[in-house]
């Protein structure tokens, strides 16, 4: 039985954007107008079978959301103006505002004690240095959010984000796993073509 796996690779994201062999990309634009448009919190949920693109599609929707945010300052404005440009011949939209996006992925952080701290930590790693000042709003934001959500005292998280090196227990954790991986990775191409 042969499976044909396209990963969701950020040249993969790229370049089924611009090809749009499966006619998804207004899909995904009106998803972009859909959650400019939001006002306040929501839940959105995309629910479809294993394997029918509902990370790629979650992907292009960051992509886009981060094509328009001129903030981003890691984006290349050809990269930038690739994108634009796609998404004009859609003429859903001309501009959105600039929207912080963050992507979490639930299986990759599915061994992570506590959920919400895990949520937390994407969202500040994806957004902000590891070194975080202590006195930095991003930590009373967090820290807020984190309270609200669960209704926990939020002190341990707020000490925990404090010092020379934040979040250190969670980037541990994931470090370790990485290490685990590459471990693994690396006995198999001496060992053989792959582990069960």
């Amino acid at each position: 039985m042969n499976f044909y796996d396209l990963k969701p690779t950020a040249e993969n994201i790229i370049s089924t954007f611009q090809e749009d062999l499966l006619s998804r990309n207004k899909d995904v634009l009106r998803m972009v107008s859909l959650l400019e448009n939001i006002g306040g919190g929501a839940s959105i949920a995309l629910d479809a079978k294993w394997g029918a693109g509902k990370t790629f599609f979650v992907k292009q929707v960051k992509m886009v959301l981060d094509a328009y945010n001129e903030h981003l300052d890691d984006i290349d404005s050809s990269y930038r103006d690739t994108i634009k440009s796609i998404c004009n011949r859609h003429k859903i939209f001309d501009e959105i505002e600039p929207i912080v996006s963050v992507y979490y992925d639930a299986w990759t952080n599915d061994n992570d004690i506590d959920p919400m701290l895990s949520i937390v930590y994407s969202i500040i790693a994806e957004t902000y240095d590891y070194q975080i000042k202590a006195d930095h709003d991003s930590i009373k934001i967090a820290g807020g959010i984190f309270e609200l959500v669960t209704g926990r005292d939020v002190n341990s998280l707020i000490e925990s984000i404090r010092g020379e090196r934040p979040l250190e227990r969670i980037k541990e954790a994931k470090d370790i796993r990485d290490e685990i991986i590459r471990l693994l990775r690396s006995l198999l191409p001496e060992r053989g073509n792959k582990l069960v």
